[in-house]
């Protein structure tokens, strides 16, 4: 059941559709450097995209629990959340 609840927290990303509407601001307002705007929004793209795929073989390994066929192993388990992270 927590692992359900796991995959509720995916509707977080609903709230995105914010970002958009103040990367479209930004995009063209002149007290900002498009350089430095392009920079910044390509950085957090792939910042986003490199958690969202490091929690999708999180959850891979979680789903067959961390057993040693899983990237992460029997030894996760026993570490706080701080270091799972």
């Amino acid at each position: 059941q927590a692992l359900m609840f796991s995959l509720l927290r995916l509707l977080r990303f609903v709230r995105l559709h914010r970002m958009k509407k103040l990367s479209d601001i930004l995009q063209y307002n002149a007290h900002v450097s498009l350089v430095y705007f392009t920079l910044l929004r390509n950085f957090g793209a792939v910042l986003g995209l490199s958690h969202v795929a490091a929690c999708s073989m999180y959850f891979v390994a979680r789903l067959k629990d961390f057993d040693n066929s899983t990237w992460l192993g029997p030894e996760v388990v026993s570490l706080s959340g701080i270091d799972r992270y």
